[in-house]
C-alpha cells in the first residue's frame, strides 16, 4: 500500500511541474486581442503603456505584439522627458521594464530607434543612467 501511495505522490509531482508557468496567466481572448489593439493604438503616455502591460501583457503575440512596439516607442521618442515615469513604473511593477526593452524591436522605424538611442545616450538624467544604459544596449543589439 506505501508503495502505491508513494508511485502516486510520485506521478502527481512529475505531472505539476510539467504544467507551463503560463497557464496560471489568464489566457487571451479575442476580445482582449481587440481591446489591447485598440489601447496600443492610443497610447501615449507611460501610464496607457502600464496600463496595456498590466491588462492584456497575455495577449503579447503576433499584431498585438506589434501595437505593444508602436506604443513603447512612441512614448520613448516623444516624451524622453517623462523617463523618470518610466524608471518609477518599472520600478514598482516586476517585468514592466523587460515588457518594456523586449518591445524595443525591429519592428520599429530605424530613424525612431535611432532618436531614442540618441536620447538614452545623450540626455538621460543621471537618475535613470542604469536604464539608458540598458535602452541604448538593447538598440544596439538590434543593429548587429
Amino acid at each position: 500500500m506505501l508503495k502505491v501511495v508513494m508511485a502516486a505522490i510520485a506521478l502527481f509531482a512529475v505531472l505539476a511541474s510539467s504544467i507551463p508557468a503560463w497557464s496560471a496567466s489568464p489566457a487571451c481572448t479575442r476580445s482582449d486581442a481587440l481591446k489591447a489593439e485598440e489601447m496600443a493604438a492610443r497610447a501615449r503616455t507611460w501610464e496607457e503603456v502600464r496600463a496595456l502591460y498590466e491588462n492584456y501583457r497575455q495577449c503579447d503575440d503576433g499584431a498585438v505584439a506589434e501595437g505593444f512596439s508602436e506604443s513603447v516607442t512612441n512614448v520613448l521618442d516623444s516624451d524622453w522627458a517623462g523617463i523618470a515615469v518610466f524608471q518609477n513604473a518599472a520600478s514598482a511593477s516586476p517585468g514592466f521594464e523587460a515588457f518594456v526593452l523586449t518591445h524595443i524591436d525591429e519592428t520599429v522605424p530605424g530613424a525612431r530607434l535611432e532618436r531614442i538611442r540618441q536620447a538614452a545616450e545623450s540626455r538621460c538624467p543621471v537618475s535613470s543612467k542604469p536604464l539608458c544604459t540598458k535602452i541604448a544596449t538593447r538598440i544596439k543589439s538590434l543593429e548587429e
